[in-house]
């Protein structure tokens, strides 16, 4: 099988209810593990601790826009400036924002907005994101782009695989971008074959949401716990009474 390599330019940025993509140029997205050396004098080999929870980042730079309305509910400062020092902040780089696609996405502190000014170029801004419960390498279950649903419905499933694990849980995200209506209610669903009958997963649906907020007021995580069966073909479906409605969820596996 020979690999077609991708292009960078395809991956799309999303902090709280804010579409930055049109504004970002670079985003990187990246784990750790902390390793405590723990060696004694007279060892013949290397002796470490590993700390059971995972560090994770998310940083990004672009073109800074103080004013013009370029992002659904506002501009690059007002997202990253409103964003900046509280917790719980909601970032998602999908790689690319495609159904299937590799995404990091997470909570955190966004620790860092700063602008830059240079007489040779555009204003840029950077942001850098710490995630407070570790990133997750997620899979889009249901994109953003060229995607807006005007009813109840459900994604195309996707294969996880025979040697997916299927009882170590998990996590969910959604991003609600824009809703008209009444509400929409997003849950994960799971089934054996991407034919078969899918249903939905024990503590995998997210609450209502009625209408986007401003920051991360339409965000959401949930955990699905160890022992809850997720089985290797994986859906989004929605309810609810709107058109249209725009969002972005997310689902990571855990694998052990």
């Amino acid at each position: 099988m020979t690999a077609t390599p991708m292009h960078g330019s395809t991956s799309r940025l999303y902090v709280d209810a804010y579409d930055l993509t049109p504004f970002t140029q670079n985003a990187s997205a990246q784990t750790d593990v902390e390793v405590t050396d723990t060696t004694a004098w007279g060892a013949t080999a290397n002796s470490n601790i590993l700390r059971p929870a995972k560090k994770g980042e998310i940083s990004a730079d672009g073109m800074w826009v103080a004013n013009a309305t370029g992002i659904t509910g506002g501009t690059v400062h007002t997202a990253l400036s409103a964003a900046q020092g509280s917790g719980g902040r909601f970032a998602a780089l999908c790689m690319p924002d495609t159904l299937g696609s590799i995404a990091a996405g997470g909570y955190g502190i966004l620790d860092q907005y700063k602008v830059t000014t240079a007489v040779d170029k555009v204003l840029d801004y950077g942001m850098h994101l710490v995630d407070q419960d570790g990133l997750d390498w997620c899979e889009v279950l249901h994109p953003v782009l060229n995607t807006v649903e005007t009813g109840a419905g459900n994604s195309s499933g996707v294969d996880d695989g025979a040697s997916a694990p299927l009882t170590t849980g998990g996590v969910i995200y959604l991003m609600v971008l824009g809703v008209t209506g009444t509400s929409i209610t997003v849950k994960l669903q799971s089934a054996t074959t991407i034919g078969g009958a899918y249903a939905d997963v024990a503590g995998g649906a997210f609450t209502a949401v009625s209408a986007p907020g401003a920051g991360n007021a339409s965000c959401q995580r949930v955990v699905i716990p160890a022992g809850t069966t997720i089985n290797r073909c994986v859906r989004a479906a929605w309810t609810g009474t709107f058109n249209p409605a725009t969002f972005l969820m997310l689902f990571h596996r855990n694998q052990s």
